[in-house]
């Protein structure tokens, strides 16, 4: 390692400490309101060859939600 990669590693271990001092309690936490519905129970997100119908519905399969979050669903997916 050379003297000039030094600070840059400096900052990525104080990013990734800093990170998980903020965000680090919230490992342990489950989900919410309508995660099961829409993660956890949508048949959609069962298969990456279902990607394309994400661009074409919205959040629900039943029923309107009035949400349309396609890049939502393709990170879940």
């Amino acid at each position: 390692m050379t003297d000039s990669m030094k600070p840059f590693i400096y900052r990525i271990i104080f990013i990734t400490v800093l990170l998980l001092a903020v965000y680090g309690n919230t490992l342990n936490h489950s989900f919410v309101w309508d995660d099961h519905d829409i993660i956890v129970d949508n048949p959609q997100l069962e298969k990456l060859t279902n990607i394309p119908s994400l661009f074409l519905s919205e959040d629900r399969i039943e029923g309107s939600s009035g949400y349309y979050r396609p890049l939502t669903y393709v990170s879940f997916a």
